[in-house]
């Protein structure tokens, strides 16, 4: 598996396009980009930061909102209750128009910076982080990943995991309750982020659980099982 660019993770692509939003204008001309183009790329790196670090923080607060009001309204709230109103956007939306496929459109500027003959690895390469970083990808000692898990409402319980930057095609997901003598197995989830609705042993009664995730490719799975993460599920 060959190295890569660019980040797997969250917080790692936002940097990645917070540099690209520093740095394009000075080396983008270098290798033959013309002022539209470099405006093209300017403003998918701007809408990339957006939806990347402050549309998906706003989803997800807006997420636990709704959850909080499903249970608050199934488990006893007030007598008349209102649907919360889906939140204003923040004022720092892109001035640009946001064109759908920015990460198809990045492969293509990238490819094209690359290919060009003015492109020098060491100076635009580095300043614009277009080269490869790491080790190579190896199956057999990969560990899995948990970056986060969280419930987020009754018998839901969100997951972020690592996917090894698309080396892996995701990963088993595997709890144990207190009490039980060994894991079980929950399902395979290919997403990145995922939501387990695994019921309660016991309705209605809280349980703690250790969940663990195991990556796979073609259907096998491969290298280390993550390391363990607790959720108190209700």
């Amino acid at each position: 598996m060959k190295k890569t660019y660019y980040p797997d993770d969250i917080s790692g692509q936002i940097s990645w396009w917070s540099n690209v939003q520093n740095e394009a204008s000075t080396y983008l001309p270098q290798v033959g980009f013309n002022p539209g183009e470099v405006s093209d790329v300017l403003n998918d790196a701007g809408w990339a930061v957006y939806l990347l670090q402050i549309a998906r923080a706003q989803a997800s607060n807006f997420a636990s909102t709704i959850f909080g009001f499903v249970d608050s309204a199934l488990k006893g709230g007030p007598d008349t209750m209102t649907l919360p109103s889906w939140p204003s956007w923040m004022p720092s939306v892109p001035a640009g128009p946001l064109h759908g496929g920015i990460d198809t459109r990045r492969v293509g500027w990238v490819k094209q910076v690359t290919g060009a003959p003015q492109y020098t690895p060491d100076v635009i390469g580095a300043a614009m982080r277009l080269t490869p970083t790491g080790t190579p990808f190896d199956p057999n000692t990969y560990t899995g990943e948990i970056v986060n898990a969280k419930a987020v409402g009754h018998e839901q319980v969100k997951f972020t995991v690592r996917l090894a930057q698309g080396n892996i095609d995701g990963g088993n997901l595997y709890l144990q309750r207190n009490g039980d003598s060994q894991p079980t197995f929950v399902r395979f989830f290919s997403m990145r982020t995922f939501i387990d609705t695994t019921p309660l042993k016991v309705a209605n009664v809280p349980e703690v659980r250790t969940y663990t995730y195991w990556p796979v490719i073609n259907d096998e799975q491969v290298g280390q099982i993550s390391q363990s993460t607790q959720v108190t599920v209700s």
